[in-house]
């Protein structure tokens, strides 16, 4: 059964603890008294803070790693001069692990290898190189274990990158084809680890590294390694002016190791012709004979050999020193015999070397991480604590005694492996990059007792050794082109040429958008040495990733562009070049390479700022059309994070835009959406900082976050104010088809009046389409049923527009930034922005606060009203979506409302009279109807149509003078009846009496039948009997041409009822209603018809007053049956 992640931690934390205490027991010694163990020092810490009875245990991780990263009383750090800073936090971080297995927190594979990885570190900075290698082991397995999941997970996830229409530029991996084992992603980290330690003692190294030919058609010959490989061939060969002693001062990861392995299988007994062509060319005539002949060879690591436990060799020797390990690994046991005595006592072997050297040459010995091996010796000997490596001092002896052998005894090399010394003199022709890295590494080196060792050692190396110097950048490109990729053939140099020179043409067109020079000749010589790699992308990794300390400069490059490069591989990517911006950092083999060398904190913010799933920079992309095409926020987040992360602890953070331009854009791009993308990273991420036109991301929450949480913690009241204030701003006056705007906050501030009314509704209250009972709706239905606690009578001069359901949430958010970002800026001072940092407040606030604007606009489209079909039933709220370009919101809203033929600002005496026949049939007969109460009629009633004012209705009866089909379609007017002649007074009849007015309560509208009646019989009696005449003529006044009206309309029998009944207190009121409800009034409403009006009037008084009781009981009732005009007056 496969063991667990936890549980694989748990054991490799057991390991660690067993070998931690005799470690720790060893630097304490001093410090403890006799009889004690180191845990007192402990006890006496937390005694000091009053923390007593605590029990300690020496085998206690948690008890072990609180000694090594705490001060301890007045004696400080005390791990100092034997740990690194960086091994001291390595230790730091083992206490969260410990304390997460403790609490059987789940392992997920990164989590799992960071763990291992950081005991494997630890155990080899104290000297536990066997339970190091097996913590090893354990962490390969999950790597293994967990790879082709994640990559087949990642290749379903990935977001395609654009490539480009240009037939010159195609894919980068349909010109070059990575290695089989970087394609199929059939490798280990630790393939790119150069290790020597695998190759020259166990010879269990992948095939690339353990096969001398296999390595040398892998490996790129930069000028530094082929002038190595001369040198090492022309000493080898018995020449007294070649070099002895060559020291590999490189800095951490800068190719010592693999140079050594060149050397190493250089003199592995091939001869030259088996080598690449490379070799060949190289060595040819130069002593080659030597390739073939039998070299002795010696290869010492120091962090696999322990100082302080011997080593058993197969054939029983006992090995305690390294002169000891050197001399066996000559000469067998017979050599070792030579040195024996010097290795059982720990003392210098001297002049012996030349023996050992004479007797079994020609030799190359090689010396990788001896300062590793050196610190870990005690200044004297310890009769209780004995170290069979020997005393630190002796290892300098021995190293002088090593060299002046090697310098006397012809054909023997000694390659030596010191780190780059602080204060070391740096050639005047090294470049920038080797300039800031000519300090030693922290890690490689190790706390103070290791600068003592590399001081040493370099102090005696440096007197007869050859100081030799690593590839230039160059030459770089080139060793990881040919480590990750194929050779190219003529056709692919061809494209590879064509590929730079379209880069290069694309720079040149755009010179403001990139930095100096990259359009160059020189710059596209670039391209090509790098390709299918940006040489922009190259330059971060070895010039600013390099100056992280973890990260092992060409090692750790092509440990991570072997993640790269398979991740694309994989998912096809179209692009003519990897860049900067393609990092798929969305992968975890990728992420979890790179944020190793960060804070583990950087892992969640890829996630959700850069290239997770639901990252920001995606959401840019989704929000944003021209920019998702080509994927541009997504790869400018990456090419931002890809070029300024390294920077974040130099005095000048970032990268500028031109850079990250570089890092990221290829033909194809629209240049002008990269500013574009930038915005929409900074409106929506946390991490994200923008400052003097420079870019990155951090680990601490920018202004962005600041933002977020304020806005988070706004109360929902606060979003309402804001919103109705910005209400009561685009909804305003009035339009054509809307008199007046009301922002009310209840139906009471809704006054009744006889005009058209634009009710906003508040922003409580949202409406869904599909919900007929939403809470806009049912706020509406209330605000016209009622106003207050009484009942609202002019339900038809009320129209509403309430906010989208849907649409509020984008809304709201959008408001709690705006008030966020309101109150960071109103803060300026009080937060302590920088220049920078407040430029951005205000330009965010000004960007949130055109968001709400434009939400606001999108969010307010719902048009609410009455609407009553039947006029025996209820009216019911009906809806109208009305949403548009149009930027004036209550006119968007009248428009539609008039298209929709819900409200008017003009309608014609037709529809009027339609109206009053249809539905005022039973006021209509009697032959007139008030002008007051027709328009009475139509505030009031829903299945009239809903008129704009007064003055709409006034309108279509004076055009009704001028219709000349007003018999069928208009009215006459009047401005009175009497009852006892029935005639009207102030008669208007369309046609003849084309004006009119006023329109007030004395206006009548009159049926234009009864009208015309009445007009002929005014005309014939006016007209004088005819006069007889002998000679007859032509009447000179002519009557009137009246148009012929209908015969006389047949009185209707039984066309109204009128009830009046006065019902006795003193009965059974209720008995006596019902009966009349029941035995009348249903009747009535049975025989359906045209008005049925029911008033109930109730008149009640007592001389002294109606108590408080009653007088409270009979609101509340009437409050709570909606009883309108009810009231108690005083007499």
């Amino acid at each position: 059964m496969a063991t667990s992640n936890i549980e694989a931690v748990r054991t490799a934390l057991q390991s660690l603890s067993e070998v931690l205490d005799p470690y720790i027991e060893g630097v304490t010694a001093k410090l403890v008294p006799a009889g004690l163990d180191w845990t007192v020092l402990l006890a006496a810490k937390d005694a000091e803070r009053g923390i007593r009875d605590k029990e300690y245990s020496r085998t206690d991780p948690q008890d072990q790693f609180r000694i090594i990263t705490e001060p301890i009383g007045s004696l400080g750090y005390i791990f100092n001069d034997h740990l690194s800073r960086g091994e001291q936090g390595f230790v730091g971080e083992l206490r969260n692990v410990r304390n997460d297995v403790a609490h059987f927190k789940p392992f997920p594979p990164d989590d799992a290898v960071r763990a291992l990885d950081t005991i494997e570190r630890v155990m080899r900075a104290i000297g536990a190189v066997r339970e190091a290698d097996a913590v090893r082991t354990s962490r390969q397995d999950i790597l293994r274990g967990n790879f082709e999941q994640q990559t087949r997970k990642a290749v379903r996830a990935a977001t395609a990158l654009p490539g480009t229409a240009d037939a010159e530029l195609p894919a980068w991996r349909e010109v070059l084809k990575p290695h089989p084992d970087v394609a199929s992603g059939r490798y280990s980290n630790a393939e790119f680890a150069a290790d020597l330690y695998s190759v020259a003692v166990q010879g269990n190294a992948a095939k690339e590294y353990q096969d001398p030919v296999e390595f040398f058609r892998r490996t790129y010959l930069t000028d530094g390694l082929k002038e190595l490989l001369r040198r090492a061939v022309d000493r080898i060969s018995g020449s007294e002016s070649a070099n002895p002693v060559i020291n590999l001062q490189t800095t951490f990861g800068g190719g010592k190791t693999h140079s050594m392995l060149a050397v190493w299988h250089l003199f592995s007994g091939r001869p030259l012709h088996e080598f690449p062509q490379s070799v060949q060319d190289l060595l040819a005539g130069e002593h080659a004979d030597v390739l073939g002949r039998s070299v002795r060879k010696a290869a010492l690591v120091g962090n696999e050999i322990p100082p302080s436990t011997p080593s058993r060799k197969p054939d029983g020797t006992v090995v305690h020193t390294l002169w000891g390990e050197l001399a066996w690994q000559l000469g067998g046991p017979e050599g070792y015999a030579i040195v024996a005595d010097a290795d059982r006592t720990g003392t210098n072997p001297g002049n012996l070397m030349r023996e050992l050297f004479t007797k079994f040459g020609p030799a190359v010995v090689l010396i990788d991480e001896w300062v590793a091996y050196a610190r870990q010796l005690p200044d004297a000997p310890d009769p209780k604590r004995p170290v069979p490596g020997g005393l630190f001092e002796t290892q300098f002896t021995f190293a002088q005694s090593l060299t002046l052998a090697a310098e006397n005894v012809p054909g023997t090399l000694v390659l030596v492996s010191v780190p780059a010394s602080e204060g070391r003199p740096v050639k005047t022709d090294e470049d920038d990059q080797e300039r800031e890295a000519a300090k030693a590494s922290d890690l490689e080196v190790g706390g103070q007792r290791g600068r003592d060792a590399l001081h040493r050692l370099d102090y005696v190396i440096r007197r007869v050794a050859y100081q030799w110097s690593p590839a230039t950048r160059a030459e770089s490109y080139e060793i990881v082109r040919q480590r990750l990729f194929e050779e190219p053939d003529a056709k692919a140099i061809a494209t590879i040429a064509t590929a730079a020179r379209r880069f290069t043409e694309y720079y040149r067109m755009h010179p403001r958008e990139f930095p100096t020079g990259v359009g160059q000749s020189e710059y596209e010589s670039r391209i090509k040495a790098a390709y299918p790699i940006h040489p922009e992308l190259l330059d971060r990794l070895y010039s600013d990733w390099s100056t992280l300390e973890k990260f092992q400069r060409t090692r750790g490059v092509l440990r991570l562009m072997s993640h790269v490069v398979h991740q694309l591989y994989e998912r096809h990517d179209p692009s003519p070049l990897i860049m900067a911006g393609s990092i798929p950092l969305d992968a975890q083999p990728v992420r979890s390479e790179i944020v190793q060398y960060l804070d583990n904190a950087w892992d969640a913010i890829i996630q959700s700022e850069i290239d997770g799933e639901n990252s920001v920079a995606r959401t840019v992309d989704q929000e944003r059309p021209a920019l998702g095409d080509r994927a541009l926020a997504l790869r400018t987040a990456r090419a931002i994070f890809a070029e300024a992360t390294p920077t974040l602890e130099a005095a000048l953070k970032g990268k500028d835009r031109k850079s990250i331009t570089l890092g990221m854009a290829m033909p194809g791009d629209v240049l002008g959406n990269i500013g574009s993308a930038l915005d929409g990273l900074q409106e929506k991420s946390s991490h994200y900082y923008s400052e003097d036109g420079r870019f990155w991301y951090d680990t601490q929450p920018s202004l962005n976050r600041l933002a977020a949480e304020r806005a988070a913690q706004l109360s929902l009241d606060a979003v309402h104010g804001e919103v109705a204030v910005r209400l009561k701003r685009v909804f305003k006056g009035s339009t054509d088809v809307i008199a007046d705007v009301v922002h009310p906050e209840t139906s009471s501030d809704v006054d009744e009046a006889d005009y058209l009314r634009l009710v906003v509704v508040p922003p409580q209250f949202v409406h869904n389409g599909k919900d007929k009972d939403s809470s806009a709706s049912k706020w509406v239905h209330d605000l016209l049923r009622q106003r207050g606690n009484a009942p609202r009578s002019n339900v038809n001069t009320i129209v509403a527009v309430a906010a989208d359901e849907k649409q509020w949430g984008t809304l709201e958010s959008a408001v709690r930034s705006y008030l966020a970002w309101s109150s960071i800026f109103d803060e300026t001072t009080r937060l302590d922005l920088t220049q920078s940092a407040a430029a951005q407040a205000q330009t965010m606030l000004e960007s949130a606060n055109r968001t709400v604007d434009d939400r606001l606009a999108h969010t307010w489209i719902w048009g609410l009203h009455a609407v009553q079909d039947d006029p025996q039933a209820p009216f019911v709220v009906g809806q109208v979506r009305a949403d548009g370009q149009e930027k004036n919101l209550t006119k968007r809203i009248g428009a539609k409302l008039a298209s929709s033929d819900i409200a008017h600002s003009y309608v014609a005496d037709r529809v009027v009279r339609l109206d009053v026949e249809e539905f005022l049939r039973a006021r209509w007969t009697r032959g007139f109807i008030g002008f007051t109460e027709l328009w009475a009629y139509y505030t009031r009633y829903p299945y009239l149509h809903r008129l704009r004012d007064k003055s709409v209705l006034i309108r279509a009866l004076e055009e009704s003078l001028f219709d000349v089909a007003f018999l069928d379609t208009g009215f006459a007017l009047a401005t009175g009846f009497d009852s006892i002649t029935g005639d009207f007074l102030g008669l208007a009849v369309p046609l003849e009496d084309t004006e009119f007015g006023p329109f007030d309560d004395k206006t009548l509208v009159v049926r234009p039948d009864l009208a015309v009646a009445q007009r002929r019989r005014e005309h014939d009696e006016r007209v004088e009997p005819p006069v007889t005449s002998e000679t007859p003529g032509p009447d000179p006044t002519p009557p009137p041409v009246v148009p012929p009206g209908p015969a006389p309309r047949k009185v209707v029998a039984n066309a109204t009822f009128t009830l009046r009944h006065v019902v006795d207190p003193s009965r059974d009121m209720s008995d006596d209603l019902q009966t009349i409800a029941q035995e009348i009034l249903a009747l009535l409403r049975g025989a359906e018809p045209d008005v049925l009006d029911i008033t109930l009037t109730v008149e009640a008084q007592k001389a002294d007053g109606f108590d408080d009781n009653t007088v409270r009981a009979v609101k509340q009732n009437s409050q709570e049956l909606g009883v309108a005009n009810s009231r108690f007056g005083n007499l």
